[in-house]
């Protein structure tokens, strides 16, 4: 003898709404996480901007805005040196790279012969140089924006306040690599640049 049900006998009514209520609770759920997530990426997204405001030009150079690089100096409250040209501060970026980004004060050039120039330098590129990173060019304020170098300058252990004395071998090594920059510039490098 066979015997046979049909579908709606082995579901019973209290089933059915148990079932419909937790389609009902996964469906409000998934909507609850979606809208918490756009919510935080929305109030995220501004914070990360302000700080990833960089436009990159002329291959690795990088545009760096004022109120980012006294953000990254915090308020160029380091100063590592001053020179003819203007103050070096030290700077560390979100990525934790340390730089050093020189204010460059009494430039009397235009805009486009600074961005020109700036790019000209950023395509340089040898060991016994510093690398330029990236600058800063809005209204009357023009920074540049280096590689860190943690030991100093060689200026600052020659003629500092309290110089460092440097075996003849350390000197030998400095000048040889001083000379290696210099013949790059002038001779090897695609734009030749007199220094």
């Amino acid at each position: 003898m066979d015997v046979r049900f049909a579908p709606s006998e082995f579901f019973s009514v209290s089933a059915k709404k148990g079932k419909a209520l937790s389609v009902w609770a996964l469906t409000g759920g998934a909507i609850l996480f979606i809208s918490v997530t756009v919510i935080v990426a929305v109030l995220l997204i501004p914070k990360r901007q302000i700080f990833n405001k960089q436009n990159k030009i002329e291959g690795s150079l990088v545009v760096f805005s004022f109120r980012y690089l006294r953000s990254v100096t915090r308020n160029f409250s380091e100063r590592l040196g001053k020179g003819s040209f203007g103050s070096v501060y030290k700077g560390m970026l979100p990525d934790a790279t340390l730089v050093a980004v020189k204010k460059l004060d009494g430039l009397s050039q235009g805009e486009k012969q600074f961005r020109a120039e700036v790019s000209t330098i950023g395509t340089v590129q040898h060991v016994n140089l510093i690398r330029l990173l990236g600058f800063c060019s809005e209204q009357s304020t023009t920074m540049l924006v280096y590689e860190y170098m943690p030991n100093g300058s060689v200026d600052r252990s020659i003629f500092g306040s309290t110089p460092v004395e440097l075996r003849w071998n350390v000197r030998f090594q400095i000048a040889l690599g001083i000379a290696k920059g210099l013949a790059y510039l002038h001779e090897e490098c695609r734009s030749r640049i007199i220094h």
